[in-house]
């Protein structure tokens, strides 16, 4: 959808934002509509970055979900220098999640929510 949600307000056409050459091939629309909610996104997050915890940093994260996280200002990286690190790091790195990184995530993803 057009700036990354649904507007009720809108059409399904405007919304979709698909060509009517594109839009005239599907016999059937659905809508499946996501309803922001800060305790159900929350537990989402949770759940996905702990899937990514090694065991020792998964049994703490389940003790002290409810701690706080890091702050401070973020460093810009540049697109190209982050590209190629990307493509390296899928082939020769395997991280594992820290406790920190795992607050982060959660936060951030619900802050986007």
């Amino acid at each position: 959808p057009k700036e990354s949600r649904y507007d009720p307000r809108r059409s399904v056409v405007e919304n979709i934002q698909l060509p009517p050459t594109l839009l005239s091939r599907f016999d059937l629309i659905y809508l499946v509509l996501d309803q922001p909610s800060e305790l159900h996104d929350r537990r989402l997050a949770r759940h996905l970055v702990s899937l990514y915890f090694n065991d020792e940093d998964r049994a703490e994260w389940q003790e002290r979900r409810n701690g706080s996280s890091g702050s401070g200002r973020l460093e810009v990286i540049d697109r190209d220098v982050l590209s190629r690190y990307i493509s390296y790091a899928r082939e020769n790195i395997h991280p594992e999640l820290t406790e920190e990184a795992g607050h982060e995530l959660v936060t951030t993803y619900c802050d986007m929510r």
